[in-house]
């Protein structure tokens, strides 16, 4: 849009014959200028405030960082990149110290990301919350439709064994133990894995 204005206004300063080019009024070289000075302005007071939001959530507390997301979804410009980069982040802080309150928090922002985006590491991504909050059969769902989209994506394939033995062992009564092989992974083992993956990829996110 910038750099429409800036061909109008270029060719309006020429003064070339209207009928070669759409000449606007002399008056219109000041409204575009205003405008196009505007425009930069309200581009770099966003890019300003996604980065004051990347910062709070991968450095801040978790109070921090969820108001920090919830402030960015008010924003049509900030809530995409901010949801999808900041949004995995937390819900790490909930995998990995069992936060109940944090994950509770995280619920709608995920369940609005999945309805606006709504790509496999979102659904992968609510599917974690629910299963903090022992949402089995909607956790159960959600991983499902991740590996749906992804069918390749192993951690997917993970979660959802992990959450079915969670839900034979809700279903039968029986100790959850009995339901886990040898050599099936924990829930930490088995969300370890993303969790490194998230941790460098804030890194670089950070670093740019």
């Amino acid at each position: 849009l910038c750099f429409i204005f800036i061909v109008i206004a270029s060719l309006n300063s020429l003064n070339l014959p209207r009928k070669h080019f759409w000449i606007v009024p002399k008056m219109g070289n000041l409204i575009l200028a205003f405008v196009l000075m505007v425009g930069v302005c309200v581009g770099f007071s966003h890019e300003n405030s996604l980065q004051k939001v990347k910062q709070a959530v991968i450095l801040g507390s978790d109070e921090e960082g969820v108001a920090a997301l919830e402030s960015a979804g008010k924003s049509w410009y900030a809530r995409p990149v901010a949801f999808s980069e900041g949004l995995p982040h937390l819900i790490d802080r909930v995998t990995k110290k069992n936060d109940i309150l944090l994950a509770k928090r995280l619920l709608p922002l995920m369940q609005h990301q999945v309805e606006v985006r709504g790509s496999y590491a979102d659904w992968y991504g609510l599917g974690k919350v629910y299963l903090s909050l022992r949402g089995l059969s909607d956790a159960h769902k959600a991983f499902s439709q991740a590996i749906q989209l992804q069918p390749v994506f192993e951690m997917g394939w993970n979660a959802l064994h992990y959450t079915n033995t969670l839900l034979a062992s809700q279903n039968t009564g029986r100790p959850h133990s009995d339901f886990i092989p040898v050599d099936v992974p924990s829930l930490e083992e088995v969300f370890s894995n993303d969790r490194r993956q998230t941790h460098q990829s804030g890194e670089q996110n950070l670093s740019k």
